[in-house]
């Protein structure tokens, strides 16, 4: 899950917790919960609020891959558009304390969703520690309870060719204007595919492992049928779409990357950087709790709340992107030596910035509810 998806997943469901339960709602309250609840709604839908891999644990197989592809992009702005239009109807100062809170929150949260697609960080879908196909890989890994969650996953498998086809047109149109990952940052990114694309057969294949052990629940003659269905997805549907994935990555997209490090570098770096900034800082939010008397009595619980939900959630994605950094450079050892020491030194760096990061923002929230609390007894 990216840094925004897990923005999103605290912000609704932990956040919006507090919205939940006052005794009586003025108007403006209602109003304001009904937009966030029809924006997560859509999302959710539309499949941008946190899918199986990226969060959305809990729902089962899904038998589609999200669509990407510029015509769905458009529908995404507009969409987020038209929430922050009616969230600027809304009189933040007309709200409870909790909302008023849960305001300061998801308006620049929506913003960053805007930003996101109109920079189109969608020709950009991977960084040095995931990417796209994470969202098939992973799911191979989810466990698997009943005949629809085999069902659902040969469907998914026959939907690999276009979904992928689509992420490349995208990261195409980012190659050709100089919107990609630094190069650099690239090597050895290509290994967790390879591992797929290079299976001597079919059934060695890991997307087949599913289907090697099935639930004694499920008849075995449908078992047999569940498992003819699956190595035939996986042999004519999602093995051919890595190999072809692979070729691509070697041959057009990692030569073709950036070579600059520096975000600004990129196509209108600077408004592109400052939007990153604001993104990820939301400045301007701590200041305006701070000075509205309202908001501070019920701050501080739902500050603490999202301080441990946050924190919790973003150790646990880290873990879990040190196990896939771990997979990738042990699948990655028959590269060149030179590669595979930038690679460690890629995945060192990568490892001590996310952990400053989960600290110092565990930190920062900790001492939010700290001023919060003194605020109140005064």
């Amino acid at each position: 899950m990216t840094l925004p998806q897990l923005v999103a997943a605290a912000v609704f469901s932990v956040v919006f917790h507090g919205a939940n339960a006052p005794a009586q709602q003025s108007g403006t309250d209602a109003r304001f919960e009904q937009i966030y609840k029809a924006d997560w709604a859509w999302r959710r839908h539309e499949g941008t609020g946190g899918s199986d891999e990226e969060g959305g644990r809990g729902r089962g197989i899904s038998p589609n891959l999200p669509k990407v592809d510029v015509a769905t992009q458009q529908g995404k702005l507009q969409h987020e558009e038209e929430v922050l239009r009616q969230l600027d109807t809304i009189d933040a100062n007309r709200l409870s304390p909790a909302n008023q809170v849960n305001y300061a929150v998801y308006r620049p949260q929506v913003v960053g969703l805007i930003n996101q697609q109109r920079f189109k960080d969608y020709e950009k879908p991977l960084n040095s520690d995931s990417g796209f196909w994470n969202a098939v890989t992973g799911a191979n890994r989810r466990p698997f309870r009943s005949e629809t969650d085999y069902q659902n996953y040969v469907l998914m498998l026959r939907d690999v060719p276009r979904y992928f086809a689509e992420e490349k047109d995208n990261m195409r149109a980012g190659l050709k204007r100089g919107f990609t990952p630094p190069q650099v940052t690239l090597i050895g990114r290509d290994a967790s595919i390879a591992s797929i694309a290079q299976a001597k057969t079919p059934e060695d294949c890991s997307l087949y492992f599913p289907f090697k052990s099935m639930p004694g629940t499920i008849a075995v003659e449908e078992q047999k049928k569940i498992q003819a269905d699956g190595l035939a997805a996986v042999r004519d549907s999602a093995l051919p779409a890595f190999q072809t994935l692979l070729k691509f990555m070697r041959s057009e997209y990692i030569p073709g990357a950036r070579k600059e490090l520096a975000a600004w570098s990129m196509p209108d770096g600077k408004a592109y950087y400052q939007a990153k900034i604001l993104e990820f800082t939301k400045p301007g939010f701590v200041g305006s709790m701070l000075t509205n008397p309202a908001m501070l009595a019920g701050a501080a619980g739902i500050m603490a709340q999202l301080a441990m939900q946050q924190t919790m959630e973003e150790i646990t994605e880290y873990l879990a992107v040190i196990d896939e950094k771990v997979d990738d450079i042990l699948r990655a050892q028959k590269d060149a030596a030179i590669a595979e020491m930038i690679g460690v030194g890629m995945v060192i760096d990568d490892a001590m910035l996310k952990r400053e990061h989960v600290v110092s923002r565990n930190i920062l929230l900790i001492s939010i509810q700290n001023e919060f609390a003194e605020l109140i007894k005064r």
